[in-house]
């Protein structure tokens, strides 16, 4: 597993896939809550290169997640994106 962040409260965490597209949360006992394709759902973004998550951080309760150059906001109990900016 590559990019990986834990919260200290519940024990749950969320990870990047290897090829760096998929950002996924599992419970504090190994069972997967959820899974964002982001290569697939951005896929129309990536016309000339391929995005992949360059970071994934906890701020503030939600998980930020760098994907290429834009940045999405992802609610860590359900993997529903919340914003997505582009920069």
């Amino acid at each position: 597993m590559f990019k990986v962040v834990t919260d200290i409260r519940t024990g749950d965490y969320a990870y990047a896939s290897p090829d760096l597209q998929t950002v996924s949360g599992k419970s504090s006992a190994g069972n997967l809550l959820w899974s964002v394709e982001l290569g697939e759902m951005f896929k129309a973004l990536s016309e000339f290169w391929a995005l992949k998550v360059h970071s994934v951080e906890l701020v503030e309760g939600y998980l930020i997640v760098q994907f290429g150059k834009d940045k999405v906001k992802i609610e860590p109990q359900t993997g529903k994106i919340i914003t997505f900016k582009a920069d």
